[in-house]
C-alpha cells in the first residue's frame, strides 16, 4: 500500500514528483532532449512491416532486435 501511494504521486513519463514537475513556478526549469535509439527503431520498423503485411492487429506482438556492438556495463 505504501508503494502504491508513493507511485501515485509520480509522473508516469519521468517518474519525478508531480507536485514539483507540475508546479507553474518550475515551468521553465526543464529542457527537453531528443535522441534516437537505433536498436528500438529497428524493432519498430519490423513491427510496422509485419503488421502491414499480416493485416492483423498488432496487439500482443513482441519484437526484438539482433546485432549491433557489444554493450558492457561496469
Amino acid at each position: 500500500m505504501v508503494w502504491q501511494e508513493s507511485e501515485a504521486g509520480k509522473c508516469p513519463g519521468c517518474a519525478d514528483d508531480l507536485s514539483v514537475t507540475t508546479d507553474r513556478a518550475n515551468e521553465d526549469a526543464y529542457e527537453g532532449h531528443v535522441v534516437r535509439c537505433f536498436k528500438c527503431a529497428a524493432k519498430e520498423r519490423a513491427h510496422e512491416v509485419f503488421s502491414s503485411q499480416d493485416g492483423s492487429s498488432s496487439a500482443g506482438l513482441l519484437t526484438y532486435s539482433t546485432g549491433g556492438p557489444e554493450i558492457t556495463t561496469s
